[in-house]
């Protein structure tokens, strides 16, 4: 939540060096003339508040600060008071602006708030995926300081995921609903998924000597059918269990997706197929039932 505080106070104090400045310490001796003694007291502080870059006034009375109303400007209080403010994680980026006013001067801590994420909720979603893996996918964490670049990076990642769920021509955006009084801020993410893509051409590379049909038979996956990552999986997984019945125990099954066709919204496949060599396991002296020899 903290993350940048070293920096930010460093800005901050550098602008309250910069911006109070301007406060007269000790009077000014007139030209050719000797004052012995005479000291113009620091102004005294009528006002301090917690405003926003835009103005807008957050706090007329903060507490748990150095300064205080009605006494003189002290600019190692109100570097305290900066630190203050920061250690509490609800701001950034603070600088102090004292302001001349009728009989002292008026003390602004201007800040940026820090709001924090509270909830991802999404809606529009055809699953799969589900709306919790696509929040899953986003890795946005609830309590992570709230930042427009992560909002951004995490729609990136759930375009991924929809386009693995075959899903590419879904349009996604996010909607912001900020509750500045709990510093917290909520996402919901719009998504409209359009139509699933299909499977285009099968192009098989087939290292067994089983037929092509009979392994095509086994991932169950046609030219037309909807394409998403579970159903490319299962079928993959179907390969390898018929080749490990057949004695392949190394056998492999890889489906890896072509280039997305936007005119035609399919996806080409390429599957490779690999049986490895036949092992053969003889048990003498003992028994042990065919799940536990598989093993």
């Amino acid at each position: 939540m903290k993350s940048g505080w070293a920096n930010g106070l460093l800005r901050g104090i550098f602008a309250l060096v910069l911006l109070t400045g301007a406060a007269p310490t000790r009077a000014q001796a007139p030209q050719g003339t000797s004052v012995t003694g005479v000291a113009e007291e620091e102004p005294k502080i009528l006002a301090i508040r917690i405003v926003k870059e835009d103005g807008q006034v957050l706090s007329d009375s903060p507490s748990g600060i150095a300064v205080e109303t009605g006494k003189t400007l002290d600019r190692g209080k109100i570097a305290e008071g900066l630190r203050a403010l920061y250690r509490t994680g609800d701001y950034a980026d603070l600088k102090a602006v004292v302001t001349s006013v009728a009989d002292g001067v008026r003390l602004d801590f201007v800040v940026r708030e820090n709001l924090f994420f509270n909830q991802i909720r999404i809606e529009g979603l055809t699953a799969p995926p589900s709306d919790a893996s696509a929040a899953a996918a986003m890795q946005l964490t609830l309590g992570q300081t709230y930042r427009q670049g992560a909002v951004n990076e995490a729609l990136e990642r759930l375009r991924e995921t929809l386009h693995e769920e075959g899903l590419y021509q879904a349009e996604v955006s996010a909607e912001k609903v900020p509750h500045p009084e709990t510093h917290q801020m909520d996402i919901v993410v719009h998504v409209k998924p359009g139509r699933r893509a299909r499977v285009g051409i099968i192009q098989l590379k087939n290292g067994t000597e089983y037929r092509d049909a009979e392994i095509l038979s086994r991932l169950k996956m046609k030219a037309g059918g909807e394409i998403t990552s579970a159903r490319l999986q299962r079928g993959t997984d179907r390969i390898r269990k018929f080749l490990v019945k057949k004695g392949h125990l190394s056998g492999r099954a890889a489906g890896r997706r072509g280039n997305y066709d936007a005119a035609k919204n399919t996806i080409p496949l390429d599957l490779d197929v690999r049986e490895g060599p036949r092992v053969q396991v003889t048990l003498r002296g003992a028994k042990f039932s065919k799940s536990e020899l598989k093993k």
